[in-house]
């Protein structure tokens, strides 16, 4: 995973106002990496994708993402809200750690693949607690680096995926 995140893309927070305030610093964060080309379409998009269902998925966390076209670089962001906000979500706990994920519109299974490690590692208590106990950025990378080491990256781009990261990397601004 450390391979789509980096310290630029990790928001540590005391107090978070809000969820769509917090989706917003996100889809900025990705915006100042030149992850994404068009910082309203894709927080419009994410805002439709929590209209449809809310991306909390229990337990204090939420994997709000979207495929689209303007998005240059798969990527994860990661936000940790140590008041919580709230997301809606079904057990009515406030969601404390996020995880963003943006990927290119014709990334589908290293898009799922990601998602699904993602919910691996916060279902486990320990990960979840070294999150929430994080202070800098660079301990949430370590954090990030310690879990692909106890299981090993599974995540593997199929060609063609693979070319596009290639060339969207490459991409002129």
């Amino acid at each position: 995973m450390l391979s789509i995140i980096d310290e630029n893309l990790v928001i540590i927070k005391d107090k978070c106002k809000s969820r769509n305030k917090i989706l917003k610093e996100m889809v900025n964060a990705l915006y100042k990496q030149k992850r994404i080309d068009d910082v309203n379409k894709f927080y419009k998009a994410i805002l439709e994708r929590e209209k449809i269902q809310t991306t909390a998925v229990g337990n204090e966390i939420a994997i709000p993402h979207t495929k689209l076209k303007e998005v240059r670089l798969f990527s994860v962001v990661i936000a940790i809200c140590r008041n919580g906000v709230d997301f809606k979500a079904l057990d009515k706990k406030d969601v404390k750690i996020i995880f963003m994920v943006s990927a290119p519109q014709d990334f589908t299974k290293s898009y799922l693949q990601l998602i699904a490690k993602i919910a691996r590692i916060l279902r486990n208590k320990k990960w979840k607690d070294k999150f929430l106990k994080a202070k800098t950025k660079k301990e949430v990378i370590d954090i990030l680096y310690e879990f692909d080491k106890t299981y090993p990256d599974r995540l593997k781009l199929n060609k063609q995926e693979g070319i596009l990261m290639k060339k969207n990397i490459n991409k002129k601004d």
